[in-house]
């Protein structure tokens, strides 16, 4: 077969794991509509004496190298045999057919054929391996998919219920301590392990050092109900019930208890999100964490009408049209990969200290996903999944690291402003941006440059120059339609009312606003909204926020905060030291918390420390609410994750493009970068410079 006939070919891929009669005989049906010619790889991987012998061999021993080398030999007589059935199988339907067996690692081998033989279509399955080794090490059929510049039919000729029932335990006994995904889109073993882990936090007794938190008179951190004077006096108070201060500690130790299994459950999607979700309010209600109509309101947060807002809005910015014309403004100076990690990624940071960075991140996902289809298509490109995680992690990046710019950029730094005032040290605006601005510049910069090494490899597309598709889509498009001018005004407006009326009207309150205007003058439907909105992603957050409100209430977040510090040894809570090691602690709590939320619990813990270690306010505050915007690695951290992930998926074929392990393997060094930035550049840098009042 020669490479004349090289754009009119179907590729099967199979291997040793990989195979299955339904994918064989679908395929050969394929080639034979298509008046194609057929070639089949069959790899025989390498690793196969790794799960033949129940006990390892001695490493580098003769023993095996010739038990390698006869174990190899079986499985490729078989895959030969296997092959020659095949051929006959596709020479019998006439189908012009050639085979090739080769010893080696599926990804690697099948690429190098594909790229070889060019083929127009490209058929095969996946192996059983557990979906968590996958989450981890990655699969060789996503890898052929990222990087095959043709069609990838996965599974072809096997239904989605006959795959799940394939990949299904056996009994429910076994379900039980699984970890593969069942046909209900569950994995039990995870289930079990969270459930484990709560019934284990209920049954146990609180600890002393909680229960005594709970008696402490005036305790720091911790705003009391008017009238009381402890925790416990406050939680009674609340709950109009009269609990002990063990029963109050208890209520505390099963928040935290929710808090970690719920963690657990969202990182690895065990259940469906929307179930998690309802499933925190299940267990508020279960154990009176608070009481009946609190819930509801923690749940009702204006952050919560927030997100479900900005992703409407977004559905009627994208259906509209109106993202061509604002990438006109924000990404027509982006010429390659260069100037959009060192340029326009620095000034979104920048734009994120005095805009909603939320409300940033929403409007601009859309536009980038819209031409990173267009790039694709103009190269022949399926999908580049490189570059869509680059776009959509680099936009959240920039903008949590500018959080800090200043006090308007978000609530936790409002919640730190009102800290130090009530420490009778007051922060001006102009202040928070003195101390703030050089680490913004700096972390930007870093963070572009890390990107830029991170995706370039990845990158498979020759020319990112977003400014020429955007010039030329503008040029090509016709004139603003009367639905896109109302999309617009009703943009501009919902911008300005944050930024003018969010002390009154928060930031959910525009947005509500603005989703009635867009069903009025027939921009979007209901139907729109229902099917193009991902509510589990609301649901998510909204849960994340009545966790926030059970902790604080219950004195859970206070109690950890406390326990995190003391844990310091003595020599970590004094000058610079402690100042880093509060800015490490909030980094990581931020994770797992809202920002304020951290902020509220840390903050005043933090700074009742300022004047035994002899440190400015300023500096232990400003360092606390500067890490609260290191939420990088969890999408509960903060909306901007959120909306990446609600959104991240092509708009062509619908593929979801961003996993919550991509946050995890590229958060965790952006997060690791933003602290060495703050600690060297800023705290034991610029900060030694300034004149502290």
């Amino acid at each position: 077969m020669d490479s004349s006939a090289s754009s009119k070919l179907v590729f099967l891929a199979l291997s040793t794991f990989r195979q299955s009669d339904a994918l064989i005989t679908n395929t050969i049906r394929l080639a034979k509509e298509k008046g194609q010619e057929l070639f089949v790889g069959f790899v025989v991987d390498v690793n196969l004496e790794r799960y033949t012998f129940d006990a390892e061999l001695p490493k580098g021993s003769q023993l095996e190298y010739e038990a390698k080398e006869e174990i190899l030999g079986v499985f490729e007589e078989k895959a030969e045999r296997k092959m020659a059935d095949i051929l006959g199988l596709a020479e019998e339907q006439g189908v012009t057919v050639e085979g090739q067996v080769i010893v080696g690692r599926f990804g690697i081998e099948m690429l190098r054929l594909i790229q070889e033989k060019k083929p127009s279509i490209v058929t095969l399955t996946r192996s059983n391996r557990p979906k968590w080794v996958l989450q981890i090490f990655g699969s060789p059929v996503d890898y052929i998919i990222e990087h095959a510049d043709c069609a990838v039919i996965e599974d072809y000729g096997i239904t989605d219920e006959a795959k799940e029932e394939s990949e299904a335990p056996r009994n429910w006994w076994s379900a039980l301590f699984s970890f593969k995904r069942t046909q209900g889109h569950m994995r039990y073993g995870l289930v079990v392990t969270a459930v484990v882990f709560f019934i284990l936090m209920v049954l146990t007794p609180p600890p002393e050092s909680l229960v005594q938190m709970m008696r402490e008179k005036s305790p720091l951190g911790y705003f009391l109900q008017s009238g009381t004077g402890t925790i416990c006096e406050s939680v009674n108070k609340v709950m109009g019930q009269e609990l002990t201060p063990e029963q109050v500690a208890q209520k505390a130790k099963i928040m935290i208890a929710i808090l970690f299994a719920a963690a657990l459950l969202w990182a690895t999607e065990a259940i469906p999100l929307g179930a998690t979700d309802i499933l925190v309010g299940a267990l508020l209600y279960l154990f009176s964490i608070l009481p009946l109509d609190a819930i509801s309101k923690a749940y009702m947060k204006d952050a919560v009408f927030f997100i479900f807002g900005v992703l409407a809005i977004a559905v009627g910015v994208s259906k509209t049209g109106l993202d061509r014309r604002i990438s006109l403004v924000l990404l027509g100076k982006v010429r390659g990969l260069g100037s959009f990690c060192f340029i326009f990624l620095p000034l979104l940071a920048v734009a994120a200290g005095f805009l909603s960075e939320h409300a940033l991140v929403a409007i601009l996902i859309p536009v980038l996903l819209r031409y990173y289809r267009t790039l694709c298509d103009k190269y022949n490109i399926r999908s580049n999944r490189g570059l869509a995680v680059l776009f959509l992690l680099g936009i959240c990046f920039a903008a949590n690291q500018g959080g800090p710019g200043s006090p308007a950029a978000g609530g936790r730094n409002a919640v730190m402003v009102g800290y130090l005032k009530d420490y009778n040290m007051p922060i001006s605006f102009g202040e928070w941006m003195y101390s703030a601005f050089p680490f913004v510049l700096v972390i930007s910069v870093v963070i572009g440059a890390y990107l830029y090494f991170a995706f370039r490899k990845q990158i498979r597309i020759p020319n990112i120059d977003l400014g020429a598709v955007v010039r030329e889509e503008i040029r090509k498009a016709p004139r603003m339609s009367q639905k896109e001018v109302v999309m617009g005004l009703i943009l501009a407006l919902v911008v300005v009312l944050w930024i003018v009326t969010s002390k009154r009207f928060g930031l959910g309150g525009p947005c509500m606003f603005a989703v009635v205007l867009m069903i009025v003058f027939n921009i979007v439907d209901w139907k729109d909204i229902q099917s193009r909105v991902r509510f589990d992603v609301v649901g998510l957050y909204a849960a994340a926020c009545a966790m926030g409100v059970g902790l604080k209430i219950t004195g859970g977040a206070l109690w950890l905060a406390r326990v995190c510090i003391n844990a310091l040894p003595e020599s970590l809570q004094q000058g610079n030291a402690l100042i880093i090691m509060t800015s490490f602690l909030t980094g990581i709590m931020t994770n797992f918390m809202s920002d304020g939320a951290t902020v509220a619990a840390i903050g005043p813990v933090v700074l009742s420390m300022a004047s035994v270690s002899q440190i400015h306010l300023w500096k232990l505050g400003l360092a606390c609410a500067f890490s609260s915007s290191f939420a990088n690695i969890l999408i509960i951290g903060t909306p901007n994750n959120a909306i990446a992930y609600a959104s991240g998926v092509d708009p062509k074929t619908g593929a979801r493009l961003l996993t919550l392990r991509d946050f995890i393997v590229y958060g965790i060094p952006v997060t690791i970068l933003a602290w060495i930035v703050l600690w060297l550049w800023t705290i034991l840098g610029y900060w030694n410079w300034m004149h502290w009042p």
